[in-house]
């Protein structure tokens, strides 16, 4: 049975009013979600009223450890998410572990009949030379080669494309990109997102010209076998424009939208939109949409992503219990409105401290995770549901609870969702919690 947590304490709004004249088309990054269609702030703006929030206990569903990552055969910690591919198959990728201990890239392929178990494959190894691995979602091109990031001992991160075989030869990496430091930006992070044209476009979390992190552009050279040629779009003050970005996502419209960890006036994050150039502006046109307070909106964002036009986001702390917050921002009218959808820790077998981006499905859910709470206080699982009314709350089911012993704890990354309701995730730590492990898990519905 649902549980409802009322308050005269006003979500949070943030209206806007701009103009959208220039369209750019991009090309979706690789994905099993569905889209969804905007939800309804939860108040008109300046009206006051009772907001609630809705808490359900976990319902029944089937947690399945797909692959255990652990010593001595397989060790290393899983540091991102999980990409889908086709045929079934998820890619992944350590920062330890592998034949040389700087992390690897991976694969699992689905068992040939119900029931059997999923094959590992490794088709990358991290050398000394090009350090630990990724710490990001990977990503997926529409040939079928990976992007990601790696952060050698001899700069500040490079951006690695690999390539599969055309028969079954090796993988065949090329280092698109070395990021010097300083102006240009250091240790690059989050989702990469790809443009109609081939550009990159993707955050780094420090370096730039304040030292807070920049949003950049890397576009391909002309003559095949060049490194590619990075353009710096906005280098974050630290303070009223935030610190330290974490990721990005594309709407269809043309604009990059992005959250930074930091800064801001309330040193407690912010929402970012780059405008693409346009006859009248050649340049990127920067803007901040939403600054945090730290307080009942959340604080220190972590994830943003885009379904229909309406962005999903979640903050890692902050809100109604201190323990973080899903958000989402809504453009109508020419007015970009922000609105606390659910506040984490309404009950003490809630989780606390969400991660990453929320995934959607057909029926208009918001899936996610988070890093700790629940009741075996190792993280947890959970669906967002819209309300059918506005004004009507969001309401929180917990499909899962960790247990360290058992599952795993400290679910990481992104959630994937198969067209069959079934999830699919990762936990930074191993069954047991042992030393440099890690799991991969399944959660299907019954």
């Amino acid at each position: 049975m649902a549980r409802s947590v009322c308050s005269s304490k006003l979500p949070f709004t943030f209206s806007e009013r701009l103009t959208l004249g220039w369209s750019r088309v991009f090309r979706w990054r690789v994905s099993l979600s569905a889209a969804v269609k905007p939800s309804l702030p939860v108040r008109a703006i300046g009206l006051a009223a009772v907001y609630c929030l809705t808490w359900s206990a976990a319902q029944a569903q089937t947690f399945s450890t797909l692959y255990s990552f652990k010593a001595p055969l397989n060790a290393g910690n899983i540091s991102a998410g999980l990409t889908p591919g086709s045929n079934g198959v998820f890619y992944g990728a350590s920062n330890t572990g592998g034949k040389y201990g700087n992390g690897r890239l991976f694969y699992l392929a689905p068992p040939a009949t119900s029931g059997g178990a999923w094959t590992l494959h490794v088709f990358h190894a991290f050398s000394t030379d090009e350090g630990p691995g990724p710490v990001s979602d990977l990503t997926l091109d529409s040939a079928g080669a990976i992007y990601g990031a790696s952060y050698p001992p001899t700069n500040f991160g490079n951006i690695f494309r690999i390539t599969p075989p055309a028969g079954s030869g090796p993988w065949v990496e090329d280092i698109l990109y070395s990021f010097p430091g300083g102006l240009m930006g250091a240790v690059p992070v989050g989702d990469l997102v790809f443009d109609a044209v081939g550009n990159l476009f993707g955050v780094t979390s420090q370096g730039g010209q304040y030292g807070n992190g920049v949003v950049y552009e890397l576009s391909p050279p002309t003559v095949a076998g060049s490194p590619w040629t990075e353009t710096v779009l906005h280098s974050f003050q630290g303070n009223w424009d935030g610190a330290n970005p974490v990721t990005l996502d594309h709407d269809l419209s043309g604009p990059l939208f992005g959250v930074c960890a930091n800064g801001g006036l309330s040193n407690a994050g912010t929402v970012f939109r780059l405008f693409p150039p346009s006859p009248t502006n050649p340049g990127w046109s920067f803007k901040v949409l939403y600054t945090f307070s730290g307080a009942a909106d959340g604080a220190h964002p972590s994830g943003l992503k885009i379904y229909h036009g309406v962005k999903y986001g979640t903050t890692t702390s902050g809100g109604q219990y201190g323990q973080g917050t899903a958000f989402h921002i809504v453009y109508a009218g020419g007015i970009f409105t922000t609105s606390t959808i659910y506040s984490f820790g309404a009950n003490t077998g809630d989780g606390f401290s969400p991660q990453g981006n929320l995934v959607a499905d057909a029926a208009l859910n918001l899936y996610g995770i988070t890093s700790g709470g629940g009741t075996g206080s190792a993280g947890t699982a959970y669906r967002l549901t819209p309300p059918l009314n506005a004004g009507d709350p969001f309401t929180e089911t917990l499909l899962h609870t960790f247990n360290a012993a058992t599952d795993g704890a400290a679910p990481l990354g992104r959630l994937v969702l198969d067209g069959n309701g079934n999830l699919y995730g990762t936990t930074s730590l191993g069954i047991g919690q042992s030393a440099n492990s890690s799991a991969v898990f399944e959660i299907s519905p019954e």
